[in-house]
């Protein structure tokens, strides 16, 4: 499984924004361009800020997968395409769920591999929501670990 390091969000607001990138382009298709221009912007502002903040890397050390979650709630959760597949989630996930003590996730509902990964960790859905946290008509499914809130 790859290794999980924690890191200064500030340092590599660069990289991390790639990831997301790429990570969206292949999973979010339901986001119009609009959206995903304007999410991107307020990322640029909020990654820096985001801590704690873990990663894990490829085989050149280059990170290729992040997480941020607090207060029991995993935030955000993205892998570059290209390395889907290869236990960087997963390892993420178990680090979050150990470690960091999260129980919860939020999730675009229409994002149906999302959901399943969760599932396939013991998440089950508690709440559906026909908007996204900043109103967008993108309906989100809110997840917790056994089913506990």
């Amino acid at each position: 499984m790859p290794e999980v390091t924690q890191v200064v969000p500030e340092a590599l607001t660069p990289a991390l924004l790639a990831i997301w990138r790429d990570s969206t382009a292949a999973t979010h298709h339901f986001v119009s361009r609009q959206h995903l221009g304007e999410i991107d912007e307020l990322l640029q502002k909020l990654l820096p800020d985001c801590v704690p903040m873990f990663v894990t890397s490829d085989e050149d050390r280059r990170p290729c997968a992040f997480m941020h979650a607090s207060e029991g709630e995993l935030h955000m959760l993205f892998v570059a395409d290209r390395h889907r597949g290869k236990g960087h989630g997963s390892a993420l996930v178990d680090h979050a769920i150990r470690h960091l003590g999260v129980t919860r996730v939020t999730v675009n509902e229409q994002n149906e591999e999302a959901t399943a990964f969760y599932r396939a960790r013991g998440f089950v859905v508690t709440d559906r929501q026909a908007l996204d946290d900043q109103g967008r008509p993108y309906p989100v499914l809110r997840m917790a670990l056994g089913g506990g809130a």
